[in-house]
């Protein structure tokens, strides 16, 4: 937080303890602070007066700041999303009258609705030949199961339960989920497990001061577990060009849905809150397209007056 006021840092340490306090994922405390501490070094900045978080900043100038126009629309929620949530913790912290929280009426960003982009079958099949065995694991457990990168990062032997052939999935929000394992998926996870137990590992594992045993997360960090860009800058280099980890769980989505055309199934499995969400990631068959179309001409003539062949109608003026 570089050239913010001392007050500013002890604002963001003190929201920042309230997040954790709250239960809220490590992810989602580094995205909510990152962005305050951006404005906080922006506003002061701009405007020296503006050195105290709850004194004198106004809604002009957090406008000012979200109306960036480096920024796509999804940075900018997600920067609106974390000052509204740090002046919110302010006025029930007490630290702001209600009246005065800036944040307050915001107005919403709409994020443009983009389409499904399914990493294709060979850019996977590449990555899968060219990994070693850690990479490989992180790559099936993003296609094969269809897991975010903060989900394979805290992926542990003991959320496997070979009884059910399901790995407990902890995602958003503390939900959990049950995901199946597929048998690919089941026999690289246990082919490490089985080297752990002999006091080994298969390829790309670091070794720390404490080793990797069976009792250690899939993909122990230095403190514990990987972090998720750590996962995610693995996938991206793996898959390379425009494809990533959120690529693999469209392509996950996309052929989970065409499966049975269950869209609460692939909801579940993707470990999403609404079907609308779902639906987004979700790429719709070209053949099931073209039979759409093909199936909406009639059969026969609509009526006396319709001339031309069949399955080309056309109407007489």
């Amino acid at each position: 937080m570089e050239h913010a006021s001392t007050a500013w840092v002890v604002a963001i340490a003190a929201f920042k303890s309230y997040l954790r306090s709250a239960e809220r994922s490590e992810g989602t405390i580094r995205l909510r602070t990152y962005y305050v501490a951006r404005f906080a070094v922006h506003v002061t900045a701009a405007e020296p007066e503006h050195s105290e978080p709850f004194g004198g900043v106004g809604m002009d100038q957090l406008v000012e700041w979200l109306s960036n126009p480096d920024w796509r629309a999804e940075t900018r929620k997600s920067a609106r999303s974390s000052v509204v949530a740090f002046y919110k913790w302010a006025v029930l912290s007490g630290r702001l009258d209600r009246a005065a929280n800036p944040a307050g009426e915001l107005a919403p960003v709409t994020v443009p609705r983009g389409l499904p982009r399914p990493t294709p079958d060979e850019i996977l099949i590449d990555a899968l030949l060219t990994a070693n065995d850690r990479e490989r694991l992180m790559l099936m457990l993003a296609g094969y199961a269809g897991l975010r990168r903060a989900e394979i990062a805290k992926v542990h032997p003991g959320d496997f339960d070979w009884t059910i052939n399901k790995v407990l999935v902890r995602g958003k929000g503390g939900r959990e989920r049950l995901v199946p394992v597929h048998p690919d998926l089941g026999g690289e996870v246990l082919a490490e497990l089985d080297r752990r137990a002999a006091g080994k590992t298969g390829t790309g594992w670091r070794h720390y001061v404490d080793g990797i045993d069976a009792a250690a997360y899939l993909f122990p960090g230095r403190y514990g577990h990987l972090q998720p860009d750590a996962v995610g800058k693995v996938l991206k280099r793996l898959l390379g060009g425009q494809w990533t980890g959120h690529t693999l769980r469209h392509r996950f989505a996309t052929i989970a849905y065409r499966v049975r055309r269950d869209l609460r199934a692939v909801q579940e499995l993707m470990g999403h809150s609404k079907p609308e969400t779902t639906a987004r990631y979700t790429q719709s068959d070209d053949d099931a397209k073209w039979a759409a179309v093909m199936g909406v001409a009639p059969e026969r003539p609509p009526g006396p007056g319709a001339r031309g062949s069949p399955g080309r109608y056309a109407l007489a003026a």
